[in-house]
């Protein structure tokens, strides 16, 4: 057994605002999207890494560990835990790197996803309820495009069309063009978390502290449906197998209470505290109430955008929705849920790590600044072998029956003192012009037939090959047909021999 070091993309990482965010996270997103149903819904992503499974930890409690959850090759849970429909977290898996490639490795890794559940809420049902329902003293929402005192006049108003422009009429910058909208279908993304109210209320707890709003319609006129979603921060540890010169997949996981989270932050029990910035910050930022999360809001918008389609229906709407209508009240929370965690987790993930997402490399030795290392536990790749004994039993009697054919053909070959003739012996029997009427060394019939058939013509035949000129330097060979033990009748003829020369 070998000990060494495995690195992965480790979820402590730091979000950077740069290009490479904005272009790694388009292209991951938009890979995805127009991936078959096969490989977006498979356990290995388009880069060949592997997937965590989506489990509803609820039947294990909140925050205390769980026990380990055994995975089979189906990704079918061995205990009494679901698997979601869409069965993993994200589209994405989580890089690794020096892996080696001619050995079985085993190791532990940590692993944080973001868990949404969304309900529809029954007070929005147009524009002008939905503004009215979040500029209560109790609820803050952002990004918005316009000041609070502006919406406020807008609902005063009753003007349903205007309001409804307020909440989908954004413009999005992708790649250097501006994106207009709202398209026939269309959506928003944006947080919210509930304030303290005039009577006294305190804030909520972590997972509640800051939440997700998802809004869409089918055209501009029909009734947008708007779903509050509850982030809950899972944090996992996750045991992996690497076969050899083969993928990787995880065969066990449990959950973990988190180090950090939203409620130590808040309740300044985590010194110092995370740094959450425009363009710097950690998973933890996204769930609290901080400029990390409006840079991560507005970039959605760009992201998923589609600047080929500026008419079209946008095709993130129609993934995350499931819709082929306009039937809206026929989309089922649940669904939508994980469809939306899945897409949420790739886009924060791409962010977070860049391009180790893309990264295709197992085998690169090299470590990234953002990824962490584990001890892995490596086997050689020794082929093991079990006996069979029918198997075993038929090769030994093959094997003896070889070499006692074998061992036959060495004494038969030592045995022959005649030299080996070409062709078969019959061809040697054809009448000849020069025929004798004394010695009948011919066959008068058959002679035009070729050496295989005449062969069977002359199979109950007996023909002697003698040498007529024994004491004579150069042997002279005699061919004929007799019976039984018959001589010729002239001279003193005797049996070829290797080594002589014959005419």
């Amino acid at each position: 057994m070998i000990l060494t070091q495995v690195y992965y993309s480790t979820p402590s990482a730091i979000f950077q605002h740069n290009q490479e965010t904005i272009h790694t996270a388009s292209t991951v997103m938009a890979a995805n999207l127009i991936a078959p149903d096969s490989l977006k819904n498979g356990a290995i992503d388009l880069w060949g890494h592997v997937k965590v499974p989506r489990i509803d930890w609820a039947e294990f409690g909140t925050d205390s560990k769980s026990p380990w959850v055994t995975l089979d090759s189906s990704l079918k849970s061995g205990s009494n835990a679901t698997i979601y429909p869409y069965n993993f977290t994200s589209w994405t898996g989580i890089a690794l790197q020096n892996i080696r490639p001619d050995r079985k490795t085993y190791f532990t890794m940590d692993y944080d996803y973001v868990d949404l559940t969304c309900t529809l809420q029954s007070s929005t049902r147009n524009p002008v309820d939905i503004l009215a329902h979040w500029t209560q003293s109790e609820i803050n929402v952002e990004p918005f495009d316009h000041h609070e005192d502006w919406i406020a006049k807008v609902i005063a108003q009753n003007d349903t069309a205007n309001a409804g422009s307020i909440l989908f009429n954004r413009t999005v910058k992708a790649y250097g063009r501006h994106v207009p909208s709202p398209r026939p279908a269309s959506s928003f993304f944006k947080f919210a978390y509930n304030g303290t109210s005039p009577e006294g209320k305190t804030n909520q707890t972590a997972s509640h502290i800051t939440y997700f709003l998802y809004g869409y319609r089918y055209n501009e006129t029909s009734v947008p449906q708007v779903l509050q979603c509850l982030p809950a921060h899972i944090h996992l540890e996750l045991q992996v197998q690497c076969q050899s010169y083969s993928q990787c997949e995880i065969t066990r996981m449990r959950r973990k209470p988190a180090t950090v989270t939203a409620q130590l932050v808040l309740e300044k029990k985590i010194l110092p505290a995370p740094r959450c910035d425009l363009d710097y910050g950690g998973l933890v930022c996204l769930l609290l109430n901080t400029k990390t999360l409006e840079f991560f809001i507005d970039l959605w918008a760009t992201v998923v955008s589609t600047p080929t389609q500026d008419n079209g229906t946008d095709p993130f709407v129609l993934y995350i929705t499931a819709l082929k209508n306009n039937g809206y009240e026929t989309i089922n929370a649940k669904d939508l849920s994980v469809r939306l965690t899945l897409a949420f987790n790739a886009y924060w993930q791409a962010i977070l790590w860049q391009g180790q997402t893309v990264l295709t490399d197992a085998f690169d030795s090299s470590q990234s600044l953002s990824m962490s290392n584990t001890e892995t536990r490596e086997e050689p790749n020794t082929p093991i072998y079990r006996i069979s004994i029918p198997w075993v039993v038929v090769l030994i009697t093959a094997t003896l029956a070889l070499l006692a054919l074998t061992t036959t053909n060495i004494v038969v070959s030592l045995m022959i003192i005649s030299p080996d003739l070409l062709g078969y012996v019959s061809t040697l029997t054809r009448s000849s012009a020069a025929k004798s009427s004394i010695i009948p060394y011919h066959v008068e019939t058959g002679t035009t037939l070729d050496g295989a058939e005449r062969d069977r013509l002359l199979r109950d035949k007996i023909i002697r090959i003698e040498d007529m000129r024994p004491s004579a330097d150069v042997g002279y060979i005699a061919i004929r047909l007799c019976e039984g033990k018959e001589r010729l009748s002239f001279g003193e003829p005797r049996r070829l021999r290797k080594g002589r020369l014959y005419a």
